[in-house]
């Protein structure tokens, strides 16, 4: 088994706070910032922690709280492939004892957001279940599966259990894509199509559909499933409009007017420092589009 990407020092873990994983790309910085804006736009005061492999400018705390520099991980032939793994490298070392970790494509529709710490009352890891008509992982696999864009979760040795062997099984799927010698994992099985298989094998989420799905709990985790507002995947939230989190990725389609816009906004409302260091994000990623 990998190595786990959990740090090993003692950490004083505070207490409730959001995480995002931007690496690879100042895109996914940009998309970042945008989500927390928008947590922040509906009244989320707590901390906010951006995991990221990139140098960026310090930004100023009323937006996100602290940085924190993702360690080294295992390069794989496909650049695609090697960035799933600053993500279980950061659900291993959040700074929090209670923690939403939500992906970048995302955006915060009401102040629901505030009561996340609640939901850990009660379960000790929450993800939303998604069907397979807006899943590929779901649909290949023909069945439901917890969507992994939107964790909450505590600091337990059960659930950073669970996240090592989530990363180890993800390991094992990667390597298969390099080496067809090595034995498929029995969960695909029934599905024939080599392109499926391969796209299948690039992702995340089968690591943890072996570990933990609506028939399956591997790791004996406390668990206990969200509810759709808090990680809706529809294009449009005009059928859940309780909606927390909306979770497309339509909105990277749309990020450089929407942070245009959003600078403009935030100028308008003398919020100068935050304005500043989007309009720096968004420099740094229009750059390394040219490069």
């Amino acid at each position: 088994m990998p190595e786990s990407s959990r740090t090993t020092k003692t950490q004083a873990f505070k207490k409730n706070g959001i995480i995002y994983q931007a690496s690879r790309s100042y895109k996914y910085v940009l998309d970042a910032a945008l989500s927390a804006l928008s947590a922040r736009r509906v009244g989320y005061n707590g901390p906010i922690c951006l995991f990221t492999n990139l140098d960026l400018p310090m930004p100023p705390p009323e937006l996100i709280s602290e940085i924190i520099q993702s360690g080294p991980v295992k390069k794989y032939a496909s650049k695609w492939v090697t960035g799933k793994f600053p993500k279980l490298q950061a659900l291993q070392n959040s700074p929090y004892s209670r923690t939403l970790y939500i992906d970048t494509d995302t955006r915060i529709l009401n102040a629901g957001i505030k009561d996340f710490p609640r939901l850990l009352f009660s379960a000790d890891l929450l993800m939303v279940r998604v069907s397979p008509h807006n899943s590929f992982c779901a649909k290949a696999l023909n069945t439901d599966i917890y969507n992994a864009g939107v964790i909450a979760f505590k600091q337990t040795p059960t659930v950073m259990d669970l996240f090592s062997q989530w990363e180890a099984h993800t390991h094992k799927h990667h390597k298969l894509l390099e080496d067809t010698n090595l034995p498929s994992p029995e969960i695909l099985a029934g599905i024939s199509d080599p392109k499926k298989r391969q796209k299948l094998l690039k992702m995340d989420q089968l690591g943890l559909y072996e570990l933990l799905n609506p028939q399956l709990n591997q790791t004996g985790v406390s668990f206990q499933e969200m509810g759709a507002v808090w990680n809706y995947r529809e294009r449009t939230t005009v059928a859940l409009k309780e909606t927390i989190i909306h979770h497309h990725n339509r909105y990277r389609k749309n990020q450089t007017a929407e942070a245009q816009q959003a600078i403009q906004a935030l100028q308008a409302e003398k919020h100068d420092a935050i304005a500043l260091w989007l309009q720096k994000v968004l420099d740094l990623w229009q750059r390394e589009k040219l490069s």
